[in-house]
């Protein structure tokens, strides 16, 4: 028989675990917070975390912007980051760009990521402080703006699943408008080797 103290252990980590869960899946019939839609993104200034160099979000205007919130301990964001990186592939970076902001965590603990994430071609962004959320209103994980090319909010996206693929880009396909390759329905359909793997990005 289980005494008061065990059991009390074990309703604690439950909460704990299904904080975890919400944290991590933002569920997506919550209402995000955020920026509404049509409104001008937030201007900010991002650092790529490889290389350092520094950009305004305003000079990206002409591109279409995908911008999302991801911790490498949240496996929605690491099944998110293949989509991103896909997606980059194929339209190009003349025409958009991918920006894949870590929420909150010291660089060491995606060191790993990081390392592997030295062949991708989105931008990882290193938000440690949390300024960038905060202009943003995120508090949950991952989530997703895509900003159209005049620099407006498209989409505002809480959560993550294969399901949303088919949204995100019809999203981004009346985002590119013109001159861009189109974004197929399922971005994961077709994988290059410069996707990030699941050894590197710790998928089971």
């Amino acid at each position: 028989m289980q005494g008061p103290h065990i059991r009390k252990i074990i309703a604690l980590a439950a909460f704990i675990a299904s904080l975890y869960a919400l944290a991590c899946r933002a569920e997506t019939i919550q209402q995000p917070n955020g920026p509404p839609v049509g409104s001008v993104a937030p201007d900010i200034k991002v650092k790529n975390a490889l290389t350092g160099e520094e950009a305004q979000l305003s000079s990206l205007r002409g591109k279409v912007v995908v911008m999302t919130f991801w911790a490498a301990w949240c496996p929605s964001c690491r099944q998110e980051l293949p989509v991103l990186e896909r997606i980059q592939e194929v339209v190009g970076k003349d025409n958009l760009t991918a920006l894949a902001v870590n929420y909150r965590e010291n660089p060491d603990s995606w060191g790993r990521l990081k390392k592997a994430a030295a062949a991708w071609q989105i931008t990882l962004v290193d938000d440690q402080s949390g300024w960038i959320a905060r202009h943003y209103k995120v508090s949950l994980i991952p989530h997703m703006f895509i900003i159209d090319r005049d620099g407006k909010i498209l989409a505002n996206h809480l959560g993550y699943g294969r399901s949303m693929n088919t949204e995100l880009a019809a999203e981004i396909n009346r985002a590119l408008k013109v001159s861009a390759t189109p974004i197929p329905e399922d971005p994961t359909a077709q994988t290059t080797a410069s996707q990030p793997d699941k050894k590197a990005t710790g998928e089971p």
